[in-house]
C-alpha cells in the first residue's frame, strides 16, 4: 500500500516530469507529488503544502542533487513572480517540453493516436534570445507592507505585487520608465490605487514598444474618482515639453498632479512616442478602461512586421513587409519576431495562389488578414471589438490593401447569420424560380384560383399564422443585421462569403465557440488553418472538426513566451476528400 504523506511533511524525491503548469512531477513510495520549481533530474526535498488521497502539492525547500537540465536563472524574484515557470530550465528543455506538451494534450484530450499525432507534428520553431523579447508589459502599481509605494507583478496566484522593475522579459527601457513614475508619485506624494478600498490615483501602467520602430507607449490607468484627477491647469503656460501644448488634452485637464513634470521626464527617454491615460474607476480586475485619453505626442506608436521564408534555414525576409498602428487597447502579439514567423508560418499552410476566398476570424486589427490578402483574391476579417476593426482598416489602408473587408462581430454570430440568410429560402420551400414568375403569369390567373388560394389562406390555424409571422420577423431582423454588417450587397459576393476556401481562425485562449465551430464545417472550406495559444483548446476542437469530415495535415509549435509554459502553435487540416488534391498540388 501506497504512503499516505500529510501537510507539513517533508520528503525527498526524484523529479521525473513536468506539469501542464510546469511544475516538477516525482513519486515517494508511489504517492505522486507536485513540485514548483523543480524540474526533471532534479533530487530535492520538498514540503508538503496540501494533500489529497492519491497525489500532494509541495514546496521546494532544498535540491540536494540538480537535475543536469537546471540553470542559474537571470531573474532573482522568479520564484515569487507568477511571470516565469521554467526559468531554471534549459531553453533546449523548454522547447521539449512545450513539443511534448501540445502532442500530449491532442492524444489526451483530442483522442488522436500518437502514430497519428507523430506523422503531423514538425518541430517547435524556437527563439534566437528568450530575454527582453515582450513588446508589451503592464505593471500593478501598490504599495508595500510599509506603505512604501512599489510596482512589478503579481506573485502566482495572488494580487500581491512583487516590487521589481526589472523584468528579464520585457523592453530595457521599460525598467526607466517605471522609475521615473515612481520618483514622481513619491515627490508629490500620489497615492497607489489600492483594491481593498477603491482609493488611491495610480492603477497600473502599460508599456508597448514597437520593435522595428523604436518606439514607445506609455499609458498610466487611473483612477477617475479622485479629486486630484480633475485638477483644471491654466491652459497656455507654456509649462509642458516638446511639441505638447494644454491644447492636446481636453479641456485643458491635469489627470496627474504636476502632470508637466511627469511629461517632461517622460518625453526624454529615447524612443518616447505616445503618452496617455486611461481611465478606470471600477472595483474590477480588468486593468484598462473604456476611456483612453492622449496627453502627448501621437496617440498611437508603429511596427514593421516582415513576411518569411519558412522553408529556408533561418527563416530569412522575403522582402513583404506591413506597417501597423498600435493603440493602447489594440490586440497585438507581444513577441514581434516569433510573431513573423508564427504568420508566415500560417500563410504557408494556407496554400494561397491568389485565387482563393479566406475568411479571418478573430482577426483583431487585422495581421493575419494582411499578412494573407497578399496572395488571396478576397480576404473578410471578422473582430467582436469595434476599435480594432477601425484599427485593421486604417493598417489595410496604409498598407496599400484593398482587397480586404472588415466586420464587427463575433464570428459565432455572424457567420450562422449570414449562412442562415443564405439557407433560409431553402428551410422555407422556396425556390429562387418561384421568384422568377413573369409579372403578366401572375395577373393572368383566373378568378377561381384567387379564390380557392384566398379561402386556403383564411383557412388557416392561427397559430400556423402566428408561427409564419413570428419566422418572418426573425428572418427580417437577421436580414437588417447583415446589411449593417455590408453583407448581402451582391449575390456574387455572398457566394463568394458563404463558400470560402480558407478560412484562419485565431481564437482566445478559451477556443472556438461551438457555434463557429459548427458553421465552418457547413460553409466547408478545403482548408482551415488554425492558430491557437492554448494547445488543450486546440485539441478539443480539433476533434469536433475532424469528426466532421476533415483530417490534421501538419502541426507546428512557435515559442512565443520563452521561460513560461505557454506555447503557440499553427495547425492545417483539410478535407478528407480533397487531400489528393493537396498531394497533386505540393502544397503543404
Amino acid at each position: 500500500m501506497n504512503k499516505i504523506y500529510r501537510k507539513n511533511d517533508c520528503v525527498r524525491v526524484s523529479i521525473v516530469d513536468m506539469g501542464i503548469e510546469g511544475e516538477g512531477i516525482g513519486k515517494a513510495d508511489g504517492f505522486t507529488l507536485f513540485v514548483k520549481d523543480a524540474v526533471p533530474g532534479d533530487i530535492v526535498e520538498a514540503k508538503i503544502v496540501k494533500s489529497k488521497k492519491n497525489y500532494a502539492y509541495a514546496r521546494l525547500e532544498k535540491v540536494i542533487t540538480p537535475s543536469p537540465f537546471r540553470v542559474e536563472p537571470k531573474c532573482i524574484y522568479h520564484r515569487q513572480c507568477g511571470g516565469c515557470q521554467l526559468q531554471v530550465l534549459s531553453y533546449e528543455k523548454q522547447l521539449e517540453y512545450k513539443q511534448q506538451k501540445i502532442r500530449n494534450n491532442l492524444i489526451r484530450i483530442g483522442g488522436f493516436p500518437p502514430e497519428y499525432i507523430d506523422s503531423k507534428m514538425d518541430p517547435i520553431i524556437g527563439m534566437e534570445n528568450p530575454y527582453y523579447y515582450r513588446n508589451k508589459a503592464q505593471y500593478p502599481v501598490g504599495t508595500d507592507r510599509n506603505g512604501n509605494i512599489i510596482t512589478g507583478f503579481y506573485a502566482g496566484r495572488t494580487h500581491t505585487i512583487i516590487a521589481n522593475t526589472e523584468c528579464h522579459l520585457g523592453a530595457l527601457e521599460n525598467q526607466e520608465i517605471l522609475e521615473v513614475i515612481l520618483e514622481h508619485m513619491r515627490r508629490f506624494g500620489i497615492p497607489a490605487y489600492e483594491e481593498s478600498t477603491g482609493k488611491g490615483l495610480i492603477r497600473h501602467v502599460l508599456i508597448r514598444k514597437g520593435f522595428v520602430s523604436g518606439e514607445i507607449m506609455v499609458c498610466l490607468v487611473i483612477n477617475k474618482d479622485v479629486e486630484t484627477t480633475q485638477k483644471t491647469v491654466e491652459k497656455g503656460n507654456g509649462t509642458y515639453p516638446g511639441d505638447f501644448t494644454t491644447e492636446d488634452s481636453p479641456v485643458g485637464m491635469e489627470f496627474i498632479p504636476e502632470q508637466s513634470i511627469l511629461l517632461e521626464k517622460l518625453t526624454a527617454i529615447k524612443g518616447m512616442k505616445s503618452i496617455s491615460v486611461s481611465i478606470n474607476a471600477e472595483r474590477t480586475n480588468v486593468i484598462m478602461g473604456k476611456e483612453i485619453i492622449h496627453l502627448w505626442g501621437s496617440p498611437v506608436i508603429s511596427d514593421t512586421i516582415h513576411v518569411r521564408d519558412m522553408q529556408r534555414e533561418g527563416y530569412p525576409f522575403t522582402g513583404h513587409e506591413l506597417t501597423f498602428h498600435i493603440s493602447p487597447l489594440s490586440f497585438y502579439q507581444v513577441n514581434p519576431v516569433q510573431t513573423e514567423k508564427l504568420y508566415s508560418l500560417a500563410l504557408e499552410y494556407a496554400g494561397l495562389t491568389g485565387r482563393e476566398i479566406v475568411w479571418d476570424l478573430y482577426c483583431g486589427i487585422g495581421t493575419i488578414s494582411l499578412f494573407l490578402a497578399g496572395s488571396a483574391r478576397k480576404v473578410y476579417g471578422v473582430e467582436v471589438i469595434p476599435q480594432a476593426i477601425e484599427d485593421a482598416k486604417e493598417n489595410a489602408k496604409r498598407n496599400g490593401i484593398r482587397n480586404v473587408e472588415f466586420y464587427v462581430g463575433r464570428a459565432e454570430e455572424i457567420l450562422p447569420e449570414f449562412y442562415g440568410r443564405d439557407t433560409r429560402a431553402e428551410e422555407y420551400g422556396v425556390k429562387e424560380a418561384d421568384n422568377k414568375v413573369p409579372h403578366n403569369e401572375n395577373m393572368g390567373r383566373n378568378k377561381a384560383e384567387d379564390k380557392e388560394t384566398h379561402n386556403e389562406n383564411v383557412g388557416r390555424n392561427k397559430a400556423e399564422v402566428k408561427e409564419a409571422f413570428i419566422e418572418n420577423v426573425k428572418k427580417r431582423k437577421a436580414e437588417d443585421k447583415l446589411a449593417v454588417y455590408g453583407i448581402g450587397e451582391t449575390k456574387e459576393k455572398d457566394s463568394d462569403m458563404l463558400h470560402p476556401d480558407v478560412i484562419v481562425v485565431d481564437p482566445p485562449r478559451k477556443g472556438c465557440d461551438e457555434a463557429c465551430l459548427d458553421i465552418m464545417l457547413k460553409m466547408k472550406p478545403s482548408r482551415i488553418v488554425y492558430v491557437s495559444c492554448d494547445s488543450a483548446t486546440l485539441a478539443r476542437d480539433l476533434k469536433v472538426l475532424c469528426d466532421g469530415g476533415y483530417e490534421i495535415r501538419k502541426i507546428r509549435g512557435v515559442d512565443q513566451f520563452g521561460m513560461t509554459v505557454h506555447v503557440e502553435c499553427v495547425c492545417l487540416i483539410v478535407q478528407t476528400k480533397v487531400d489528393t488534391m493537396y498531394q497533386s498540388r505540393n502544397l503543404p
